[in-house]
């Protein structure tokens, strides 16, 4: 089944069932017919991630080099506040403790929560852009930086990198997807799929893809997984500190499979760069 053609950077799962998508706008779809309850035309510029926030808040952050954070209703929506970078953001993530942090090519912004409004706290200087992170403790982070294919671990209580991943081979797209699995365990996307033990600090898997790529990977819990590619989906199992491809599909779009997201129902839902279809995965 496909939705309405319409490109999706980035898909969201909202906490009453529905699902959003982001492009050049923000599209949220009723979760029973999957028409568009509501779309949201605030950025000026390519959405390239939305996160829902433990307040019920929707995030998102563009290319315009904002992060607007919205208050959305059924139908209707109100832009809560407008958080201004120097620079085209690519993620945002919600701490254990509230703070928002976001990445984009200058850097990182760690962000202040109180009653729901933000204020920056302090910025994170990287060497070379930035295109991911994600908290892998309560004080710590992991971001990719380009400079030199690395991927960079910072407590945020201490303020200052504690360990660096360097030169990892055939990187690609500087790692812009980041998973955690469990506490010990993370999963990294690029030309190879990596995993990391984050209490060790060590690259302990590499893997090549079905097919060659890792555009989004979407975890099914703790023991399985999928990512999509150029047009293959494929669906891994982790057995203890091995990958194993235990499943494939492809053909699933024309192009590269920009987004995965699993729905209550447990089916998946996948975004195509070239066809510009969302669609749902029996």
């Amino acid at each position: 089944m496909n939705f309405r053609k319409s490109r999706a950077l980035c898909l969201e799962l909202l906490k009453d069932g529905r699902i959003a998508s982001g492009a050049e706008n923000i599209i949220i779809y009723n979760k029973n017919t999957y028409k568009p309850d509501l779309i949201i035309n605030d950025h000026s510029s390519p959405i390239l991630y939305i996160k829902q926030l433990s307040s019920g808040f929707l995030a998102s952050c563009s290319e315009d080099k904002t992060v607007k954070i919205f208050k959305i209703n059924e139908n209707s929506y109100h832009l809560n506040q407008i958080l201004e970078h120097k620079d085209c953001l690519k993620k945002i993530i919600e701490l254990e403790n509230k703070q928002l942090i976001s990445c984009c090519y200058k850097g990182i912004s760690v962000f202040f929560n109180n009653n729901n409004e933000y204020k920056k706290y302090y910025e994170i200087s990287t060497n070379g852009s930035c295109y991911s992170v994600v908290q892998t403790k309560y004080n710590e982070i992991c971001y990719s930086e380009s400079s030199n294919n690395s991927i960079c671990f910072y407590n945020l209580h201490e303020r200052k990198t504690t360990n660096i991943i360097n030169n990892i081979e055939s990187a690609g797209y500087w790692f812009e997807k980041m998973v955690m699995i469990n506490r010990n365990l993370m999963l990294i996307g690029g030309h190879e799929i990596y995993l990391v033990n984050v209490n060790k600090y060590s690259l302990i898997k590499v893997m090549d893809p079905p097919d060659g790529i890792v555009d989004s990977i979407c975890l099914l819990n703790e023991n399985y997984f999928i990512t999509g590619g150029r047009d293959t989906i494929a669906q891994w199992r982790i057995d203890d500190e091995d990958l194993i491809v235990i499943s494939k599909k492809e053909k699933i779009h024309s192009g590269c499979i920009l987004d995965l997201l699993k729905i209550r129902d447990g089916r998946i839902i996948s975004s195509g760069e070239s066809d510009h279809l969302i669609r749902i995965l029996s």
